[in-house]
């Protein structure tokens, strides 16, 4: 496997493995994912959704982003040695996911690995989901509430669209050097993907208004593929539901 000396998991340079998860995202739950405040007063609604084409989709940014934050959150939970247990943000600045200071100290940031980060590409690529054939877009009217007498704030209406439940959107994501490793990171960076497709399988929650249920989406008729890299070829090595990556 290629890599630096210095920093192990930087191997993206060489191709192990690919991985690649089709399928369907279902909201079961009222989804909405705005666009920020309509400027126009032709608009029915005060937050419009992010659209394409006038039809409603789920950017690959916030899928992507949902997941890795649920990733963080289960990393810092774990129980995995402290050195697999670091994860870093976006403002911290001058630090690397990986550190390996002349064998001294050793620490991995496993959502960056999957992820990305600053110093890092991505193993991980999730394109956005589109619909598949009609959805319906409903309007629902929310009143602001006083936090002192607990009743309806006066003068604070407002209207909000959302894609009704039960709709279908095409998810599409590729995995590159996920499965198969060897050394102790490259197993904990498996363990977390599964982690992710766990989350896919069960359901997450994605958008805005989650506190009050909206956006609970479930991957359904998910089918995988699993590539190898044997000879300078890529050869298809297994396919199935997610139950492959078992």
């Amino acid at each position: 496997m290629a890599r630096n000396s210095n920093h192990p998991c930087y191997d993206l340079n060489a191709m192990r493995n690919l991985l690649r998860v089709e399928g369907y995202l279902v909201n079961e739950t009222p989804l909405r994912v705005g666009s920020g405040r309509s400027q126009s007063f032709q608009d029915r609604t005060d937050f419009p959704l992010v659209a394409r084409g006038g039809r409603p989709y789920i950017p690959g940014s916030s899928l992507k982003g949902v997941l890795r934050s649920s990733l963080e959150a289960y990393v810092l939970g774990s129980d995995w040695p402290d050195k697999f247990r670091k994860v870093l943000y976006v403002r911290d600045d001058g630090e690397s996911c990986v550190k390996d200071e002349k064998g001294n100290k050793e620490e991995y940031c496993i959502p960056c690995i999957l992820f990305g980060f600053k110093d890092l590409a991505s193993r991980v690529s999730i394109m956005d989901a589109v619909p598949e054939g009609d959805v319906r877009v409903v309007l629902r009217t929310g009143v602001t509430i006083n936090r002192v007498f607990g009743g309806q704030q006066p003068g604070n209406l407002y209207n909000l669209d959302y894609v009704d439940s039960g709709s279908k959107f095409r998810f599409r994501m590729t995995a590159q050097n996920v499965l198969g490793g060897q050394e102790e990171w490259t197993r904990k960076v498996e363990e977390g993907f599964k982690y992710v497709l766990g989350l896919l399988k069960d359901g997450f929650f994605v958008g805005g208004r989650r506190s009050t249920g909206a956006g609970f989406v479930r991957l359904s008729d998910a089918k995988v593929r699993i590539y190898e890299v044997r000879g300078g070829k890529l050869f298809a090595r297994s396919e199935g539901g997610l139950e492959v990556v078992a």
